[in-house]
């Protein structure tokens, strides 16, 4: 982890302002495990700068300040990786919705 930190980070750190920093992550790099890499920044990712714009744009009470973000079939074919859909991962994934 040291290293893919060092990759992605490093050149970036001395620009940082304050402790949080907000990744819009595009082809392989979306795989990269970014919560995993610094110990001193939190790092939160978003799909798009399109999205970043609609959170960032909503009212401050619209969203839900607890719970969890529930991710389903994460599969991408413009992603140049040989990674297999993950079987059931959609349904898995409503179940547990269906509990929050």
């Amino acid at each position: 982890m040291r290293r893919l930190c060092d990759v992605i980070i490093g050149p970036i750190k001395d620009f940082l302002e304050g402790d949080q920093l907000i990744a819009v992550s595009d082809g392989p790099f979306c795989l990269a495990p970014y919560s995993a890499l610094s110990g001193s920044i939190g790092i939160r990712t978003v799909p798009s700068l399109t999205a970043l714009k609609l959170i960032r744009g909503s009212p401050e009470n619209y969203h839900i300040k607890r719970g969890a973000l529930l991710v389903g079939d994460p599969y991408m074919e413009e992603v140049p990786m040989k990674l297999s859909q993950l079987l059931y991962a959609k349904k898995e994934v409503e179940l547990i919705g269906e509990n929050f």
